[in-house]
């Protein structure tokens, strides 16, 4: 049959470790390759590849659900980490270490660390310090602005704060407009309305969160 003896203790070394790895019993070869034996080797290799090829899928499963519950925990109180990692968006901060300020009327360049930092924490502190005004000229001017419109009425807003259903959330994808251009993030709508059941029942509970709220980030 033309097959070599020379390397059946080779293989019969192979046997033993594949045994012992998966606590299996793969009879070892004789002196010779023989037919039975080939088809021997033939079956347990069959055995051994559909085992590997369910455990692979059985991982894959079990790290899909863990992702998926990850990103459901992340919508409680962590949107902006779970906006992030679904839009693959890196997080970039900003580092000041140098200031262009002006000191007796003169530009100056602050590179110093301590310099730097003085002069920021005074920038702002100046721009969000508690502003003075007068509270008269404010009801004077703004209480009719501020007036309930008589043209809009309360019962309006009453299921306002009601949970989205999914015959609500599927009616608003469809009226959405295929051909328009994308934002910063890049997301066009033709991708929000083919994503699937999971990620849509996520995007809803996201929309409720942003309602009840009151806040929509802008990034």
């Amino acid at each position: 049959m033309g097959l070599l003896k020379d390397n059946i203790t080779d293989l019969n070394k192979e046997i033993i470790f594949i045994n012992k790895k998966h606590e299996i019993y793969i009879d070892l070869a004789q002196e010779e390759w023989s037919v039975e034996l080939i088809e021997d080797l033939s079956g347990w290799w069959k055995i051994l590849r559909a085992r590997r090829v369910s455990e692979i899928e059985t991982q894959r499963r079990k790290e899909i659900e863990e992702h998926v519950e990850k990103r459901c925990q992340m919508i409680d109180g962590k949107q902006g980490k779970m906006l992030r990692s679904i839009l693959e968006k890196p997080i970039k901060k900003l580092q000041i270490d140098r200031l262009i300020g002006e000191e007796d009327n003169k530009r100056r360049l602050y590179i110093e660390p301590e310099e730097v930092l003085n002069e920021t924490r005074n920038h702002f502190q100046s721009q969000f310090r508690s502003r003075q005004f007068n509270s008269e000229i404010f009801n004077e001017r703004w209480r009719e602005v501020y007036e309930p419109k008589k043209s809009i009425e309360e019962d309006w807003y009453c299921e306002l704060n009601q949970s989205i259903t999914e015959e609500e959330w599927n009616e608003m994808l469809a009226e959405l407009k295929k051909n328009t251009a994308p934002g910063i993030s890049g997301i066009t709508y033709t991708l929000i309305q083919a994503a699937g059941e999971v990620a849509q029942k996520i995007f809803r509970i996201y929309t409720e969160i942003c309602i009840v709220t009151g806040k929509v980030p802008e990034k």
